[in-house]
Parts: structure tokens; sequence; C-alpha cells
């Protein structure tokens, strides 16, 4: 069972570093599925107590690199999208219109 569960973790780590959000609708899904109060992460915590003694150590840290990993790439993401966002705004504004 306990390999089975790292195997879903590691699903998840992997799913994370593939995705690559374009827009801020689907940086708003990515949030949702991976950071929000109710991601995909969040069960996993919960197998902890099925984990072998032996392992719950591993096994927490690669849970919390999955976590960490989740909201280190939306926060980048999040802050490329709008630099984009606003350098697109400020090129089609025109000041020196009445």
């Amino acid at each position: 069972m306990s390999a089975a569960i790292f195997d879903q973790v590691r699903a998840v780590l992997k799913e994370i570093e593939q995705e690559a959000p374009q827009t801020l609708e689907a940086l708003e899904q990515f949030r949702i599925r991976y950071v929000g109060s109710k991601n995909v992460i969040k069960p996993l915590f919960d197998e902890i107590k099925n984990v072998a003694n032996e392992q719950k150590r591993e096994f927490g840290q690669l849970i919390n690199s999955a976590k960490q990993a989740a909201e280190a790439k939306f926060n980048a993401l999040k802050e490329q999208l709008e630099s984009v966002a606003d350098a697109g705004l400020a090129g089609s504004l025109d000041l020196t219109a009445p």
C-alpha cells in the first residue's frame, strides 16, 4: 500500500511540473486544483497514517515538496501573467488622448 501512496504523490508532483497555465483563468484553475482549500494534495496528508513508521518522514517530505512546488509555481506564474497583463494594458493606453 505504501508504494502506491508514494506513487500518487509523485504523480501529483509530475502534474504540477507539467502544468503551464497561459491565462489568468487557467491559473485560477491551477490554484483551485493544487493550492486551494480543497486541493488534490490535501487528502494525501491524511494517508500518512497508512504509511509504515519508518517511511513517514520520507512521505511527509515528499508531500510537503509537492505542496511547496504548487505554491511556488502558482506565485511565479501569477507574477508573470500579471506583469504581461499590465504591460499589455500599458501599451494600449494612449495618455495623449483627450
